[in-house]
């Protein structure tokens, strides 16, 4: 008998384990009874009945497999729970729907899809009253919601069809397990799993920003005959009142929150007598259960059909890249400005309201403008000004460095230089500016030897006892550095008896000079033209100097 209970026990556990891991579909007119599962595909999900915690009630629902804390997914029969002391049969009928078996409750909360105008998620309360929203679908995520903005970890989209309309939430990394659940406070709240820690809350709605960073919420009742309200949850201006065409009014109306503050159109709106639409920006958009969607429209036509139908008294854009057309018809309800999101949206307000606004919006944009003109003038001044000093400073240190440098080249390029008719070594000096003051006697114009357009040459004596020609550049000469190492270097080369030296040089800032041996005779012009000493010059001395001139110019064109 034993062996036989055994056996029975071993295929009941071999059937039931066989229905886990062998198949993960209920197909049609077949029951999946309290105690049988379906794990997934993928062995993270398990479907079946079960107790949450210390409940009796039993569920059917989905929960994950591999996570320690039996955690539900998704619960069929969360409004109706199976009676703990009865047998609960999930069945799929000829029609494929599923049906559950046994048990009532009810629960004050759910969370639903409301499919009237564009589909949104709503929070609904005893059945009927909304107190939370996600706001219509833009293309990217839902319209009402900052914190649900596109992102690449958690990948969320909408289907819309004819046949289905579904909301998806997938996370990239799927070794990650991510639920979305509304609690019994009526939090619909996003929770990730951590290892040795348990669900932790990534994000919940309504969160904190409901009451802090909104910065109105308006409801409107659109009459001709008699003014529309708002309702304002702050105690900020009302919404969409730029120009002040709002006024605050009591009103008992809300859509949500008891005891906010509402106001009204300051007067009424006459539709085809000059009115137009008031753009509201970072709008979180109305409830879309009396508006109409109409994808194959641009912003543009949306407009045109909006102002064509007097009941129409607002329009957007369905996605955020402009596509598709929203229009809304009689109430406005739980449209709210946010500081960092929403979308634009148009109003439909009276002339005068759209004059005021067309008024105070070129007064805002002058005041901008100005604004932004005096921004840049400033800015550009100030780079100018940087650009400038830099420039200088630039331009100081290059040329400081230069003037360092050219001492260095000339000793570099000098001092190493042979006469090749001698083959004796010579040197040149490079004399320091204050040697050349103290030897000219500050240049003293009693010791000026003669000008030209080049510059001035001065007579002058070192203190070794040496008496010099001190060739001083004109600052005008239009002689750069480069020339005038060039010309030193030059000159340096030409050592000849026959022609005057070049002792050295001087470089200092804008100061060039070339000191030469001083020639006490003069020059010979100094004696050729002068008709008392041309006396002192014979034939003979003459011959001399003409063969000594025509040696130094063979030397300059041979050596």
């Amino acid at each position: 008998m034993a062996s036989v209970v055994a056996c029975l026990f071993l295929l009941c556990t071999l059937f039931i384990d066989r229905l886990r891991s062998v198949t993960d579909t209920i197909k049609r007119d077949k029951f999946l009874r309290d105690g049988e599962t379906l794990v997934s595909n993928g062995g993270n999900y398990v479907l079946g009945i079960f107790s949450p915690g210390n409940s009796k009630q039993r569920y059917f629902g989905i929960w994950y497999e591999k996570v320690p804390e039996q955690t539900g997914v998704w619960v069929a029969n969360r409004d109706d729970p199976i009676n703990g002391y009865s047998s609960g049969v999930a069945k799929v009928d000829e029609r494929g729907n599923l049906g559950i078996f046994n048990g009532e409750a009810s629960n004050p909360v759910c969370f639903e899809m409301g499919i009237p105008g564009s589909p949104e998620l709503f929070i609904i309360k005893k059945a009927s009253r909304k107190i939370w929203r996600t706001g219509p679908w833009n293309g990217q995520a839902w319209n009402s919601v900052p914190g649900m903005r596109p992102n690449p970890i958690v990948n969320r989209s909408l289907v819309n069809d004819p046949n289905v309309i579904c909301t998806t939430y997938t996370v990239s990394n799927t070794s990650v397990f991510s639920r979305v659940m509304l609690d019994y406070l009526g939090f619909v709240r996003r929770k990730t799993w951590v290892d040795n820690t348990g669900w932790n809350t990534l994000r919940s709605y309504p969160d904190d920003f409901f009451f802090d960073k909104l910065e109105a919420i308006l409801l409107y009742t659109h009459q001709f005959s008699n003014p529309g309200h708002f309702t304002s949850t702050t105690h900020t201006k009302p919404l969409g009142h730029p120009n002040g065409c709002f006024k605050f009014k009591s009103s008992s109306d809300t859509y949500a929150l008891e005891g906010s503050q509402s106001c009204g159109r300051k007067r009424q709106l006459l539709c085809g007598k000059g009115d137009g639409f008031l753009k509201l920006e970072k709008m979180k958009l109305p409830d879309t259960s009396n508006a109409r969607v109409d994808m194959s429209l641009g912003i543009k036509d949306c407009e045109i059909e909006c102002r064509n139908n007097c009941s129409c008294i607002g329009y957007a854009s369905a996605d955020v890249d402009g596509s598709g057309c929203l229009v809304w018809f009689g109430t406005l309800s739980d449209a709210r400005e946010f500081s960092e999101w929403g979308q634009d949206m148009f109003i439909r307000v009276d002339a005068i309201e759209l004059k005021d606004s067309i008024k105070d919006s070129k007064g805002s944009f002058t005041k901008k403008k100005m604004v932004l003109l005096c921004a840049l003038i400033v800015a550009s001044l100030l780079i100018l000004t940087c650009a400038f000093c830099c420039f200088f400073k630039n331009a100081k240190r290059s040329g400081l460095m230069h003037r360092e440098e050219i001492p260095k080249q000339l000793h570099n390029l000098a001092f190493s230089e042979t006469n090749e008719e001698t083959n004796a070594k010579f040197e040149l000096q490079v004399f320091d500016f204050d040697s050349m003051i103290v030897a000219t006697e500050n240049f003293s114009p009693a010791n000026m030897l003669g000008t030209c357009g080049f510059g001035s040459v001065c007579m002058g004596k070192l203190l070794d006892g040496r008496e010099i020609a001190v060739k001083r550049l004109s600052r005008h000469s239009g002689q750069g550095v480069n020339e005038f190492k060039n010309e030193v270097v030059l000159i340096a080369k030409l050592q000849h008896r026959n022609l005057v030296q070049i002792l050295g040089c001087c470089v200092e800032e804008e100061e060039k000079m070339l000191v030469y041996e001083y020639m006490p005779n003069n020059s010979l012009d100094f004696l050729l033209f002068d008709r008392t000493r041309s006396k002192l010059l014979d034939w003979r001395m003459r011959r001399d100097i003409i063969l000594g001139i025509a040696k130094g110019v063979l030397y300059l064109h041979q050596d």
